[in-house]
């Protein structure tokens, strides 16, 4: 039963999360420029 329950959290988890990421790999731009920061600290 408890496993039960936790695959349902983590699936209520991936449904709130993976929208994110979808938007994040379709436009990085509006993900925010984190990755451009770090490119321009290693520089």
């Amino acid at each position: 039963m408890m496993m039960a329950q936790s695959v349902c959290a983590d699936t209520a988890m991936l449904t709130e999360i993976l929208p994110r990421i979808e938007a994040a790999i379709i436009n990085p731009a509006e993900a925010g420029d984190e990755e451009e920061e770090d490119d321009h600290a290693d520089a």
